[in-house]
């Protein structure tokens, strides 16, 4: 299971030539109701595919699959990637009802399930780990590319530097423009690109 991503037609095309179930799950949706209809709905999904395995990435997906996974007599393995922990804990001062709900669902699926988990960030696994202690996990450096298809180039003479992101300060974008301020300050020369939609609902 894996957010879509946006409403990109040409990508939902190419989906659809595969064997893919698409969900009405909202990223920012916080309708308790809404956000169990998902759960059911992932709930049939399983009884009726009968899964030897579920890999679900982002929170929503990860949560939702693993709850649903617990309520049925399902063997699937369940493999939950972390990519992220979301605002519900990087700003969990301003939305402290949320960090609660969140942190009482994970609380349930480390305790109650026998999910493997795979975090991208040590600090994402130090957080969870104090929610409840994790025994299956491995930490890997990122989510990596096709190497059959992005293979290595011998570096540019001149320096180009591309950071693609959501435009929002939790994926470090001020980080990046302080980094090129010292770079110019050391008068290094280079050539800087941002790429990345505006994300307004975070």
């Amino acid at each position: 299971m894996a957010p879509k991503p946006g409403d990109d037609e040409d990508f939902e095309e190419v989906l659809n030539k595969y064997d893919v179930r698409f969900l009405s799950l909202s990223r920012k949706g916080a309708n308790p109701l809404r956000e169990l209809v998902s759960i059911v709905q992932i709930a049939k999904i399983f009884i009726k595919e009968r899964p030897d395995i579920v890999h679900s990435f982002t929170i929503k997906p990860v949560l939702y699959s693993t709850l649903a996974s617990m309520v049925l007599p399902s063997s699937a393995k369940m493999i939950n990637s972390i990519t992220g922990l979301g605002y519900a804990f990087t700003k969990r001062n301003e939305h402290k009802l949320l960090f609660s709900i969140i942190s009482t669902l994970y609380y349930l699926i480390l305790r109650f399930s026998k999910a493997f988990y795979i975090f991208q960030k040590q600090e994402d696994y130090e957080e969870l780990n104090t929610i409840y202690p994790i025994k299956n996990y491995k930490i890997i450096p990122g989510s990596g590319v096709d190497t059959d298809k992005f293979k290595p180039t011998p570096l540019p003479e001149e320096n180009n530097i591309l950071m693609v992101s959501r435009l929002i300060k939790e994926k470090g974008v001020l980080i990046y423009l302080e980094a090129l301020k010292l770079l110019k300050e050391e008068g290094i020369p280079f050539k800087a690109k941002l790429i990345g939609p505006i994300d307004h609902d975070a």
